[in-house]
């Protein structure tokens, strides 16, 4: 049992000190981080896929009524590849 373990079982609201109890949390916290990589991989994987193609990048924003609306589709798609969380 790490640190990071118990303290997550400390902030679920667990204080007791049953071994197996602890070992829950830890499989917890570490299913939790896996599904949140896994994740994170499928939506980078998307995202290099768009770069890809001026087509798919198209689709990925909604039809532009006005040059201004295509501008604030291509801002937002931007920041929203720039803000996806880098795993090391």
């Amino acid at each position: 049992m790490d640190a990071l373990s118990a303290q997550f079982a400390r902030d679920c609201g667990y204080s007791g000190d049953s071994p197996a109890m602890l070992a829950a949390f830890a499989a917890i916290r570490l299913d939790g981080i896996g599904r949140a990589r896994l994740g994170h991989g499928q939506r980078k994987a998307l995202v290099d896929r768009l770069k890809l193609g001026k087509a798919l990048f198209l689709a990925a924003i909604r039809p532009a009524q006005s040059a201004e609306e295509a501008l604030e589709d291509a801002a937002r798609f931007i920041a929203c590849y720039r803000n996806m969380p880098r795993w090391r």
